[in-house]
């Protein structure tokens, strides 16, 4: 008989092995209505007990709340009817309280790890599972899918589910900081064959502060190892090739949106939209109060004190940032949407402080930045365009038939 574990309990699963001796507390009668069988299922009141690994020599010591007699009947079962079960090699049990660091290199299926890692970038992707008991056969669950690297340039794939993935947010806030994942699960792709970090209910993930021993060790010897260079390619290339990394293409502007809380649904500038409405938009709500050291938003109270970044402390420093930004490229007839971070977007706004938009150029003027900011964009949009040379970080997802399923570009720098 199956037993199908639910929500939270359904991460037991990653604590037990084949031959283990189990109770399982809590547990119903389910009828599967898809494969026509009766299971267990867990509820809300069940509790796992590990009871350890079978051997055919001994049966396993009981607990005092243990039927010891159950325990008996089923082991002296096991030992007739499944001997393989009962004659599998001892393995040595990972202990929780010594879990290691480790390189991406050196990776073992189905075990806890703590890593030091760099995060290159990262995407959101639907996955299927089966249902139990659905309506539907198959439902979508999201997940984020991260590109890491360590300081040796060795790359890995780390995949968030759950509540985990609420740290996405503060890592595209602060991605070129080192960051320290605890409580990792190797698991492997089966579609792939590689190796990957999965997130647990007990992990976490912290950015390393700039000065703390173990960055500027990881930051030392990464600069010691010269840097790849760019893939030179045309955007039609790239794209019919799927390439992922880091490429170089020459392209044009065709249109700017920023990105953000309250500016999600504006409608993207292009050649075709007016002056004044391209100055109402950088006037409007294109910047936002950061953490000085990772980059992500902060809320005000209603007397305007911002409440302080918790993964920061005591580090309380407050900074104007842009809103992130989407590029839309063209060259010839290809076409892609670039994400541009907050750093890049002042860069291609001449490089304009966004706590300057609302301020005049000079004492004796009545020309603001926001209308030089404005100026911008109207001649980056206008027809003829320039062309820029763009060094993107491009990640494309594909199935095992080497057809996208989600494909993502970051600006890492732009240049006439």
């Amino acid at each position: 008989m199956k037993v199908v574990l639910w929500r939270t309990a359904a991460f037991w699963a990653l604590t037990v092995y084949p031959g283990d001796l189990l109770l399982i507390t809590g547990v119903t009668l389910n009828e599967d209505k898809w494969r026509g069988e009766v299971v267990l299922q867990s509820s809300y009141a069940s509790r796992l007990l590990n009871l350890g690994q079978l051997t055919a020599a001994l049966p396993p010591p009981v607990p005092q709340n243990v039927n010891s007699r159950a325990v008996k009947e089923l082991w002296g079962h096991l030992c007739k009817k499944r001997p393989l079960l009962v004659s599998l090699p001892r393995r040595t049990v990972q202990d929780p309280h010594a879990i290691p660091y480790v390189r991406l290199r050196v990776l073992k299926p189905d075990t806890l790890v703590h890593v030091l890692v760099r995060v290159t970038h990262s995407t959101m992707v639907t996955a299927w599972r089966d249902e139990a008991e659905s309506c539907s056969r198959a439902g979508g669950v999201q997940k984020a899918v991260l590109s890491v690297e360590q300081e040796d340039g060795h790359q890995g794939a780390l995949v968030l589910w759950g509540s985990a993935m609420a740290w996405l947010q503060r890592i595209r806030r602060n991605q070129g900081a080192v960051w320290e994942f605890r409580v990792l699960l190797v698991k492997r792709n089966v579609a792939t064959g590689r190796l990957e970090l999965h997130s647990t209910p007990w992990g976490s993930c912290e950015p390393l502060f700039p000065d703390d021993r173990r960055a500027v060790e990881f930051h030392d010897r990464a600069q010691s190892k010269p840097p790849p260079a760019s893939l030179e390619l045309d955007l039609a290339t790239l794209l019919s090739q799927k390439y992922s990394g880091d490429v170089e293409f020459k392209g044009q502007i065709v249109a700017f949106q920023f990105q953000g809380t309250s500016s999600q649904n504006a409608s993207p500038m292009n050649g075709d939209t007016p002056s004044r409405k391209i100055l109402e938009a950088v006037s409007g709500d294109v910047t936002f109060n950061g953490c000085g050291r990772c980059g992500a938003e902060l809320e005000a109270d209603d007397n305007g004190i911002y409440r302080p970044c918790y993964p920061c402390l005591p580090r309380t420093s407050v900074r104007r940032y842009y809103r992130p930004a989407v590029l839309t490229v063209r060259d010839g007839s290809s076409e892609v949407c670039v994400q541009v971070p907050s750093s890049l977007v002042q860069k291609i706004l001449l490089n304009t402080s966004p706590d300057k938009l609302s301020k005049t150029v000079a004492p004796s003027s009545d020309v603001r930045f926001a209308q030089v900011v404005a100026a911008r964009l109207r001649a980056l949009l206008s027809v003829p365009r320039d062309t820029f040379l763009l060094t993107v970080s491009s990640h494309f997802l594909c199935d095992e038939n080497s057809v996208p399923t989600a494909q993502d570009f970051l600006l890492l720098d732009i240049r006439p």
